[in-house]
């Protein structure tokens, strides 16, 4: 039984030296030169056996301050038994106590103002996203309404564009119809032409058979032979008359056997100078008609009582009168009416045509003008939230950055804290000496104090 007591014995203080040896293997315990506060020696002491003789430790350490300081207390005693992590010693942490309560209270502090600005800032920030949105909304608006005013604009001006060119072609329109009208008419200047000249002819006949300025004469073998010669001053002006007739015949001839030869390729400026020949031609002719008609109005004055002489100056008169007719009434008179009507009454509608292109054309520049000073608000309005835009743009980013970089240095701040507070609770933990392993003390160094 005492040999098997031994055993046992032996056994414990193997496995306290392997323990011990082993925790010494993974805890090298670093100290300076300072007096050894205690020692401590391994034992089981969760036996007892009895036994005779001396016993010693396999294994002791001694346990050093690791920072110097003043003793609060010590909790142990020689040959008292300790477990690991026992307190042993406990040196004086009270400024250190103080300094990690400032430094965690200024930690706490700082991590509220932390918070407080990342919510001020992200506040200012969602303001400034606010407006970043608000200014796009508006610039959407405008662009839509610019976009709106395009399509409003471009029906106006293509209404006003389709009303000038209404009017336009009305006034195209108008000319061509008197285009048409004139060409009819001019269709019949050959022959309105044509019959003015022999009616020309006509009179020219009768007016110089009475004058006897081509040949025969009836004043000089009807009338003079009864009377003598007659110097009438009405009769001389007649003949002068007449005489100027033939010179314009002669040059209205020639003009006349031109227009019967190249007449169809003749363009209306041509017909209307030949027009004009024929009407100075006619109106000369009528002329000499009337003082024709005159002076034997004047002769038959003398002759009322001879029936024979009366009876050739009716006649005469008559044929006269004849031809006056005819010649007032030709052709080309109708055609020179009929061109004036035309023109007069083309005239008359071109005018409003006219109006209207006048009208139109205004209110195509008025169209173009309004929607270039709509375009223009709309495009300045525009310029103006695109700068907004962007200056909200640029503050939103700004104000990014100030976030990031006034959390960034409040993070220092915290880090720098915390890494303060983590010295000092391992300077207040330095103050607290531990057993590093479970064991008998066996020796103590220091007292409170």
């Amino acid at each position: 039984m005492f040999i098997k007591k031994i055993l046992v014995l032996f056994s414990i203080f193997a496995i306290i030296i392997v323990v011990l040896h082993s925790r010494n293997q993974e805890e090298k315990v670093a100290y300076t030169f300072t007096p050894p506060l205690f020692t401590l020696s391994g034992v089981a002491y969760d036996s007892e056996i009895s036994l005779s003789g001396i016993v010693a430790a396999s294994q002791e350490v001694t346990v050093k301050a690791e920072v110097g300081g003043v003793v609060d207390g010590v909790q142990i005693y020689a040959g008292d038994s300790v477990q690991t992590g026992d307190v042993l010693v406990q040196l004086n942490a009270d400024d250190e106590s103080v300094l990690y309560t400032g430094a965690m209270g200024q930690l706490s502090a700082l991590d509220s103002f932390y918070a407080a600005q990342q919510k001020a800032s992200t506040n200012r920030i969602d303001v400034l996203s606010d407006a970043i949105d608000i200014t796009r909304n508006q610039y959407d608006i405008i662009l839509a309404q610019q976009k709106n005013l395009d399509v409003r604009l471009q029906a106006q001006e293509a209404e006003a564009a389709v009303a000038r060119m209404t009017a336009v072609v009305s006034v195209e329109e108008i000319e061509r119809q008197r285009a048409i009208a004139l060409d009819a008419l001019y269709g019949h200047v050959p022959d309105a032409v044509r019959a003015s000249y022999i009616v020309s002819t006509d009179a020219l006949n009768e007016m110089n058979k009475i004058f006897g300025i081509d040949g025969y004469s009836v004043y000089e073998y009807d009338f003079e032979r009864y009377l003598g010669t007659l110097d009438s001053n009405t009769k001389n002006i007649a003949i002068e008359h007449v005489r100027k007739t033939n010179d314009l015949y002669d040059t209205f001839g020639s003009l006349y056997n031109t227009m019967t030869i190249d007449g169809d390729g003749y363009t209306r400026d041509q017909w209307d100078a030949l027009l004009g020949e024929t009407e100075t031609l006619l109106l000369s002719v009528q002329e000499s008609l009337k003082f024709t008609r005159f002076t034997l109005d004047a002769t038959l004055s003398i002759f009322q009582d001879v029936e024979d002489m009366k009876s050739i100056i009716i006649s005469q008169g008559a044929a006269v009168q004849g031809v006056l007719l005819s010649s007032e009434n030709t052709g080309v008179r109708a055609v020179l009416l009929e061109k004036t009507r035309i023109n007069e009454t083309f005239d008359s509608q071109l005018r409003i045509a006219q109006t209207a292109v006048e009208s139109a054309n205004t209110r195509v520049e008025t169209v173009f003008a309004a929607s270039e000073i709509e375009r223009t608000k709309l495009q300045g309005e525009l310029d103006v939230l695109a700068k907004q835009i962007s200056q909200a743009e640029q503050s939103f980013h700004m104000g990014e950055q100030e976030q990031v970089s006034a959390l960034a240095q409040i993070s220092v701040q915290i880090r720098q804290l915390e890494a303060n507070a983590r010295g000092t609770a391992l300077r207040m933990d330095d103050a607290r000496i531990t057993a590093p392993f479970g064991g008998i003390v066996t020796e103590r160094f220091v007292d409170q104090g």
